[in-house]
């Protein structure tokens, strides 16, 4: 989830908040009905109004929504605004909207359930042929050199610190993407677009992108740099690419196990994919390296690792595994029970610690025990 930092950080990037507000002047219409998901405080709901939208759905999970209806007073549209707190999926609308706009990727288009949402909101919530910020993204990937941050790391190179060896980890930290600002001068041969994303037709959305390159020099090759071009309105877009002005979700880095050397003649093909897994995305990235004689060799990665954690982890998860029933499980079960809409939670905590005296110390500890997963609890957008 985002923390008040994200938003006041993504609000303070001008490239893409003046994209999205120029594409919000030439979309939405006066009278039309506009569904945003992912509103944050409603910063780009107002936007809609002050566009001349007659109604604003504003979907978001997060906290920050409670701020929404003070914002949305703030700025003489709290008549039009109606906000909802929880995911998009479990929201019904009055009436259909002519209009979405939505900004729910992360470093790449490709983020959590987004394109679940875009695929429900087309079904249930969006009017036929309804209008859509973004209408598409492009995603673009090129070989490049390693972060300056990883470069003269020892864990990524798996060097000894002070003697003691940290190789194990090497392999773990090779196969994790991330964030990261590469400059242009970082990228080893020109950008290919790799995937493209049409968000009209949100059911033909598949994170999957390919690309190709025949170098005509040498080049050492540690990674690959994959951003993307928004396309909000005909003619408004923005981009997160090399040499760009920066934006709040810079670049993504994806590195290679080993460096490829290439050569005048060589050929380089990836294939990057993200394939759902949860509530989240297992990315993978399979690099072929084709020498000038014809020698090829491939390497194939993913953060599933990094996702699923250690094989006793994805076992406890699987569908059929039975859980086992210990103390907390009991402590949680107790819980559950005392909380029945007539105790305090001072009263709680006190029968809490009756019944399991050997988990809480004290009342006092029980009751900061009880307030926190109870807050936790009562706060799931997901149930509300």
């Amino acid at each position: 989830m985002y923390g008040p930092e994200d938003y006041r950080i993504m609000l303070g990037d001008e490239v893409r908040v003046t994209a999205y507000l120029r594409a919000i002047e030439k979309v939405v219409r006066p009278g039309d009905v506009v569904l945003e998901l992912g509103t944050g405080p409603g910063f780009f709901a107002v936007a809609a109004c002050r566009a001349g939208a007659a109604r604003v759905y504003a979907v978001e999970p997060n906290d920050v929504v409670t701020l929404g209806p003070a914002v949305a007073a703030e700025n003489g549209c709290a008549d039009r605004i109606t906000f909802f707190r929880t995911s998009s999926e479990r929201v019904t609308l009055p009436g259909r909207a002519d209009v979405l706009i939505e900004d729910m990727r992360g470093v790449l288009p490709v983020l959590g359930t987004r394109f679940d949402a875009l695929v429900d909101a087309d079904r249930r919530l969006l009017v036929p042929g309804a209008r859509r910020i973004p209408s598409a993204d492009s995603m673009w990937v090129a070989p490049c050199r390693a972060p300056a941050s990883l470069r003269h790391d020892h864990v990524a190179h798996g060097r000894p610190i002070d003697g003691i060896s940290v190789a194990p980890l090497r392999s773990l930290i090779r196969n994790q993407w991330g964030k990261s600002r590469t400059p242009a001068s970082d990228l080893v041969a020109p950008p290919r677009q790799c995937a493209r994303f049409d968000y009209t037709r949100p059911g033909t959305l598949d994170p999957v992108g390919n690309a190709a390159w025949e170098f005509d020099g040498p080049a050492t090759v540690d990674g690959w740099c994959v951003w993307f071009d928004a396309e909000l309105a005909d003619g408004i877009g923005f981009s997160n690419a090399p040499g760009q002005p920066e934006t709040v979700y810079a670049q993504a880095f994806f590195p290679l196990e080993q460096s490829e050397a290439v050569e005048a003649g060589s050929h380089l093909d990836v294939c990057i994919r993200a394939v759902r897994t949860g509530s989240d995305h297992v990315w993978a990235w399979e690099t072929v390296h084709t020498s000038a004689s014809g020698t090829a060799r491939t390497q194939r990665q993913s953060n599933l690792a990094d996702v699923i954690g250690d094989g006793d982890a994805l076992r406890r998860a699987a569908p059929g595994a039975v859980p086992s029933h210990g103390t907390p499980h009991a402590v949680y079960a107790t819980l559950l029970r005392l909380t029945d809409g007539a105790r305090t939670n001072a009263a709680i905590a006190r029968d809490l610690h009756v019944a399991h005296p050997a988990a809480f110390r004290s009342e006092q500890e029980a009751l900061d025990f009880v307030t926190s997963r109870l807050s936790t609890i009562g706060a799931d957008a997901n149930f509300t």
